[in-house]
């Protein structure tokens, strides 16, 4: 798929340990993804991996490795994580997806 939008790619599969080191410890990559995984049905556990606070915390793995930082993400975060009512969190949450795929959408790519 990426290589229909322009972007070529030389893919590089790694045992878990290895990937571990090169992309989430030494942030060594232009693009990594994995296979795997769950990050449960609560907004945030994933705080760690969009919040300024995940980049500034290696070596542990599954943090920010991606450096995101928002200082409005960080704050709608801590506010949906402080509020115990799901309906009225969720309004946080909405806005932290919001955010993030606006400011991780690539022009010229058709959005599903």
């Amino acid at each position: 798929m990426l290589k229909e939008v322009g972007i070529e790619t030389d893919l590089e599969v790694m045992e878990y340990g290895s990937y571990r080191k090169k992309l989430m410890i030494e942030g060594a990559y232009d693009i990594g993804m994995t296979t795997g995984g769950t990050v449960g049905p609560d907004p945030v556990i994933v705080e760690r991996f969009f919040t300024t606070w995940g980049i500034h915390h290696p070596p542990l793995t599954y943090t920010n490795f991606a450096r995101y930082s928002n200082s409005r993400v960080d704050e709608l975060f801590k506010k949906g994580a402080e509020i115990p009512d799901i309906e009225k969190r969720k309004e946080y949450y909405y806005e932290v997806q919001d955010i993030i795929m606006e400011e991780s959408w690539v022009e010229d790519v058709p959005k599903a």
